[in-house]
């Protein structure tokens, strides 16, 4: 269930400028948001999904537990993946993502 794995709001300013935390990124199909994975380190390995417009965390989960490689959104925007260190693809619904409260 994502509700489960929701774990508050990223800045988004940490997406779109920490090289050091944030391994992976991908624009929506449409432009408006951005969606951001992290490797963590010790620390978490986080999807974040950024409103570009409000530049406003929409929602950040717990995504893969060996941090996040890489971040693609299907083509019509419906889905994100994430390929982690540990070796799974996962993928997300982006509604569902939006609709998870923590």
């Amino acid at each position: 269930m994502v509700s489960d794995r929701v774990v508050g709001n990223a800045s988004p300013a940490s997406c779109l400028s920490n090289p050091t935390t944030i391994s992976a990124r991908a624009f929506s199909p449409d432009g408006t948001r951005l969606a951001c994975g992290s490797l963590g380190g010790k620390g978490p390995h986080n999807l974040s999904l950024i409103d570009l417009a409000a530049e406003k965390t929409l929602v950040t989960v717990r995504a893969n537990t060996r941090g996040v490689e890489a971040v693609a959104y299907s083509a019509d925007g419906s889905r994100i993946a994430t390929f982690g260190g540990d070796g799974l693809i996962q993928i997300w619904d982006v509604q569902k993502l939006l609709r998870a409260k923590p």
